[in-house]
């Protein structure tokens, strides 16, 4: 029961988008750069009414920054992204606003006015009042609830939400995006947006914060007709991107007739789209899902596709025999990615024989640190106190220049002890590319 659950802690990491963690308030970040010594940011909106206001002037987008302080990704949005040429360039095109829900040292901006330091040309009031704003009106959030960000809006002159962006985004992305907001917001796309049409066309649109938006919305119709058009724009498409984000979203769709348009994707000549349309498997839960899985498990040659498909058969069917066979074939696999994404996977099985055994001649026969790290943590949830002595045995017999692994393997004897559980299942995140 307590590698079923660690398993279950443990892989559901793989149903949020990769990389995704709540931003979390903490001590200045050291390398923090002071407010003087960065470039300056480009003229944020006083108000979302004047931005808007501006947006619609203009013929152009209104994008709304949501930002925290004393948190790394938030920090490197201010000091980097914020005062790059290209965030400063990208606004000429797009009206900008900040909201944050902190207050901040006033200093003098270049009309003499009290600004505030941290975002230089509104007051702490203004950009309090958009939070309050974005956290009430937009995401439904009181003033104690967590708000994920950094996080990034991108709205239509006339204040509908075209779409967002979550977590830290580099410069030239950023940009990219509020390009492309404004490119949307021609008065000819705006007619069409709620449309059929107008949902199709960004359907396939190479930005992936406007084509998911759209995905979602057309799968809600329910319409055959809509999907025989997904599934045949998706087949003329060249993008492996967006053929992925299309059948993606059939995979995860509550409907099973949906869901079997993305199982073909499985076999697509495109490696990122099997990869994705697994990983998309893998995280809808549907267990319909696994036996068209594990019938491609074992023909993929490529190492990250096979990589995403066992990591999915393992979430899909942690009591299946057959998932445990195709695991456990997999770490004889000569790709390090394979050998290291089926230790992890094993985690429902840790406890049986076949597996225990197969996870220890892992160890013994050796590999990357990687691969072996992940053998361990898996064998650190069997509960055997076999296991315990074989590795406290394998930890002593490691050169001084492992110290790493031997951490790592210290870690799973803790385990097996009864100690150090909490956070356990998480180290798994480690093991996931």
């Amino acid at each position: 029961m307590r590698a079923r659950l660690a398993m279950i802690g443990a892989l559901a990491l793989l149903a949020a988008v990769p990389g995704a963690s709540r931003a979390v308030a903490e001590e200045r970040p050291a390398g923090e750069r002071p407010a003087e010594e960065r470039p300056p940011q480009p003229p944020w909106a006083p108000s979302i009414a004047a931005g808007l206001a501006a947006a619609k002037e203009r013929g152009v987008a209104f994008m709304v920054a949501l930002n925290m302080d004393r948190e790394r990704g938030n920090q490197k949005m201010v000091d980097e992204v914020y005062t790059s040429p290209e965030f400063r360039a990208a606004a000429e095109k797009c009206v900008v606003a900040i909201a944050s829900m902190f207050e901040h040292e006033l200093v003098r901006g270049p009309d003499g006015a009290k600004v505030c330091a941290r975002f230089g040309s509104v007051t702490c009031e203004q950009h309090r009042v958009i939070e309050d704003t974005v956290r009430r009106d937009w995401l439904g959030r009181g003033p104690e609830d967590d708000v994920e960000s950094p996080r990034h809006f991108f709205l239509s002159p006339d204040g509908k939400i075209l779409f967002e962006r979550v977590w830290t985004i580099g410069a030239e992305d950023l940009a990219a995006l509020m390009v492309r907001a404004s490119e949307l917001c021609t008065p000819e796309r705006l007619a069409a947006w709620d449309t059929v049409a107008g949902r199709l066309d960004r359907a396939f649109d190479s930005i992936a914060a406007v084509r998911d938006i759209a995905l979602a919305d057309l799968i809600a119709e329910n319409d055959a007709d809509i999907d025989a058009a997904l599934a045949a724009r998706a087949k003329q498409e060249r993008d492996g991107g967006v053929v992925a984000s299309v059948f993606a979203a059939f995979a995860r769709a509550a409907d099973g007739a949906r869901r079997s348009l993305a199982r073909d994707a499985l076999a697509h000549k495109v490696p990122e789209v099997r990869m994705r349309v697994a990983y998309a498997m893998g995280g809808s839960g549907h267990a319909d899902h696994l036996k068209p899985l594990l019938a491609r498990v074992g023909k993929e040659q490529e190492p990250r596709p096979r990589a995403s498909m066992l990591r999915a058969i393992s979430m899909l069917g942690p009591d299946d025999a057959g998932v445990r066979k195709a695991l456990v074939r997999a770490l004889s696999s000569k790709d390090d990615l394979v050998r290291e994404q089926a230790s992890v996977a094993l985690a429902p099985f840790a406890g049986e024989k076949v597996v225990r055994t197969a996870l220890q001649r892992l160890l013994i026969q050796g590999g990357s640190r990687d691969i072996r790290a992940a053998a361990s943590w898996c064998l650190g949830l069997s509960d055997d106190k076999n296991v315990k002595q074989f590795l406290v045995g394998f930890a002593a017999s490691l050169p001084r220049r492992e110290r790493r692994l031997e951490r790592a393997v210290q870690v799973a004897i803790d385990r097996l002890e009864g100690r150090g559980e909490d956070g356990y299942e998480g180290l798994a995140a480690r093991y996931f590319p």
